[in-house]
């Protein structure tokens, strides 16, 4: 009797430790489920109204991707690159959707930020005409209005677009525009042409039924970075975890919405059902991959960068008259956080 007595103490024992080790096991894990996500701003580059920059959050939201990395993010509209590449470079948002030339333009003049994506790897931007206006060649635009919006990446763009084809800007009609509206601008026969880029003014112009001419930049030598993800230095030094969380869930955003494109645009009518209807929203994102994908990113990942893709950003900007020194471009970019 003593004998079992002993056994069941130690057997007590042994049930108590059991419950002791399993039961503070399952309050960690309900306390690491538990913990509040940390709240992180994003400022984008433009209005909802652009449904390719936007789905690729929108899906890293819906889908979890961000919580998966402890993140609550927010989306904050803006009114362009300057803004964002402002906000960011103030404090005041923590990452930010930007132009990869409006962002080197300001790491010029001292703003301490980084690039930490290009997600899309070449300029979406090009000038779009009727077909009445006969506008087949860059040489074609000598004498012609062009609508444009003369604080945007587009028109920093457009400039260097014309000194590259050695047209000078002075023997070109700017009609100044603010807010978008271009192409209404350009449709209402004020101006012969509009600035525009192809996963907004293709598919609108499709959708009007319009027969139009497009000179896309990237097809005339203008190989440069565009829409990039963009933080503060002091963010990449203080809060590594939560950068590299934030750009990982955000690239398998961008990787659905390629894969899924249909599903994406039911995402985006979601968040933003009155803001275009589902045709456009298809047409928008079926440029997504046009854009994002290049033999570096089939190696190396979507996002991925190049030192000689970013100087070559940064002569084009130089030769255009946009920055008046240059800068080391490891500065600007990291692929470090991927």
């Amino acid at each position: 009797m003593y004998k079992l007595i002993r056994i069941s103490r130690y057997f007590f024992i042994f049930f108590l430790g059991c419950l002791f080790f399993f039961g503070m096991g399952t309050f960690s894990f309900l306390y690491a489920q538990e913990k509040p996500l940390k709240h992180v701003k994003l400022i984008m580059e433009w209005y909802p109204s652009a449904a390719d920059s936007y789905t690729q959050f929108l899906i890293a939201i819906d889908k979890g991707y961000y919580k998966e990395e402890n993140l609550e993010v927010e989306l904050v509209p803006s009114a362009g690159s300057g803004i964002s590449t402002k906000l960011v470079a103030n404090k005041e948002s923590d990452f930010g959707s930007a132009d990869a030339t409006t962002t080197l333009i300001a790491r010029t003049k001292g703003a301490p930020l980084v690039v930490l994506a290009a997600i899309n790897q070449s300029t979406s931007v090009g000038v779009y005409s009727l077909k009445s206006a006969n506008i087949r060649n860059p040489k074609d635009l000598i004498g012609k209005k062009i609508a444009t919006e003369l604080t945007s990446k587009k028109h920093n763009q457009f400039l260097g677009f014309l000194k590259k084809q050695n047209i000078d800007p002075d023997k070109i009609t700017f009609v100044p525009i603010t807010g978008g509206g271009e192409l209404n601008i350009m449709l209402s026969g004020v101006a012969d042409a509009t600035l525009g880029m192809v996963t907004q003014a293709t598919p609108a112009l499709k959708k009007l039924g319009k027969d139009f001419n497009v000179l896309l930049f990237k097809d005339y030598g203008v190989n440069i970075y565009d829409r990039s993800i963009i933080t503060h230095e002091d963010m990449l030094k203080n809060n590594p975890e939560v950068v590299r969380g934030f750009l990982r869930a955000t690239l398998k955003g961008v990787q659905y919405a390629i894969d899924h494109r249909e599903e994406a645009s039911e995402i985006y009518l979601k968040h933003y059902p009155n803001e275009m209807d589902r045709e456009k929203v298809l047409m928008m994102l079926e440029g997504i991959p046009l854009l994002t994908k290049n033999e570096v990113t089939k190696k190396y990942g979507i996002g991925y960068q190049i030192q000689e893709r970013w100087e070559a950003t940064q002569n084009f900007v130089f030769e255009g008259g946009l920055i008046d020194k240059k800068i080391d471009v490891k500065e600007i970019y990291t692929n470090e956080f991927r």
